[in-house]
C-alpha cells in the first residue's frame, strides 16, 4: 500500500530539513522501532502517528517514559558508540524519518541553528528526567497516581476523565510502581467514590484525597 507523504508544515525549519534528508519508514502499531541494549547507527524523527518509549529490567518490569507524537527525535543516545538505553515501539501506525549518524554529525558541524535546537531539546529532556527522578525518589506511589490522573484527565460531559483506556499495568508503568500497588489504590479510590472505572476508562468523580 502506498504511504501518503505527511505534511511537514508544522515542524521547525531546522527539523524539517533533517526529516527531508532521512529515509522515510512506516511502522504498524506495536512494531518495535529500536530495542534497548542494541547498538545503532541512526536516529529517528516521528513524522506522523505516535511512539511509546520504555525500558525493562531483567525481571521484565517496565518503566514507560511516555507516548510521543510528531516532531519527537529519538535514538540519539548511540551517538557516543554506546548501546541504546530504551526501547521504542509504534503506539499507533506511524511514519518516521531515519537519519544516519554520519549525516547527523555533518548537520551538527555545519548548522549552528540546528545544533542550538538539539541542545535546547536535550536540556528539556534532562529537566524532565530530573523531575521524574525526584518524583520516584521523594513522592509516594499514591501521590504519583493522583498527579498522573489530574494531569491527563480532560473535561468530557461535565466530568473529568482520562481520554483513553488504560490498564492497571500501563498505569503502573507510567508512575513507576507495581501492578499490585496500583490495583490497591484504584480499589480504595473506587470504594471511596472518588473515581469510577468503566471499560478501563477512569472518571474523576470528586477531588481526590490528599493522602491514602
Amino acid at each position: 500500500m502506498a504511504i501518503t507523504e505527511p505534511s511537514l508544515g508544522g515542524f521547525p525549519g531546522v527539523l524539517e530539513s533533517l526529516i527531508y534528508d532521512g529515509a522515510r519508514r512506516s511502522f504498524k502499531g506495536g512494531a518495535t522501532i529500536i530495542a534497548e541494549g542494541n547498538v545503532g547507527d541512526s536516529l529517528f524523527v516521528v513524522v506522523e502517528g505516535t511512539v511509546r518509549i520504555y525500558a525493562r529490567d531483567e525481571r521484565g518490569r517496565e518503566l514507560e517514559f511516555g507516548v510521543f507524537g510528531p516532531g519527537t527525535l529519538f535514538g540519539e543516545m548511540c551517538l557516543d558508540g554506546g548501546a541504546r538505553t530504551a526501547s521504542v515501539e509504534a503506539a499507533s501506525r506511524c511514519v518516521c524519518s531515519e537519519i544516519a549518524y554520519d549525516l547527523f554529525r555533518k548537520r551538527l558541524a555545519g548548522d549552528a541553528d540546528f545544533a542550538f535546537y538539539l541542545i535546547s531539546m536535550l536540556i528539556g529532556r534532562s529537566r524532565s528526567a530530573t523531575e521524574s527522578a525526584k518524583d520516584l525518589a521523594l513522592k509516594p506511589v499514591y501521590r504519583r497516581v493522583v498527579e498522573f490522573l489530574h494531569r491527563h484527565a480532560v473535561e468530557e460531559d461535565g466530568k473529568r476523565r482520562l481520554p483513553t483506556k488504560i490498564t492497571q499495568q500501563e498505569l503502573a508503568n507510567q508512575v513507576g510502581a507495581s501492578r499490585d500497588m496500583i490495583s490497591r489504590i484504584l480499589k480504595e479510590l473506587t470504594l471511596d467514590e472518588s473515581i469510577r472505572i468503566e471499560e478501563r476508562r477512569i472518571t474523576l468523580l470528586r477531588p481526590l484525597p490528599d493522602r491514602w
